[in-house]
């Protein structure tokens, strides 16, 4: 599963958010825009789920958690890449629940 359309730099930067690249600054003015744009990343993340994907997130605090749930989810197992992992609450697109 990859993020796509990184000639975009404001996804760029968010995506950089999102995968764990671009870490938390400690001073105060980055901070503030690093906290903006990680708040952007989740809502940009959370804004394209279908509602069953949001039950699977929606305790899950950062987009990184987010991403990571979802790309575990969508991971396909073994040869025939049809199933996914049955320790996730992946009903998206494959009928688990």
């Amino acid at each position: 599963m990859e993020i796509k359309d990184e000639s975009n730099p404001r996804k760029a930067q968010l995506i950089g958010i999102v995968k764990g690249i671009i870490p938390q600054p400690t001073t105060m003015p980055e901070l503030t825009k690093w906290k903006n744009k990680y708040l952007d990343a989740r809502m940009e993340l959370v804004m394209h789920l279908a509602d069953e994907q949001i039950d699977l997130v929606k305790y899950l605090e950062t987009s990184k958690e987010i991403w990571d749930a979802l790309k575990k989810c969508h991971e396909p197992l073994g040869q025939n890449n049809k199933d996914h992992h049955p320790e996730t609450p992946c009903h998206i697109g494959n009928g688990r629940k």
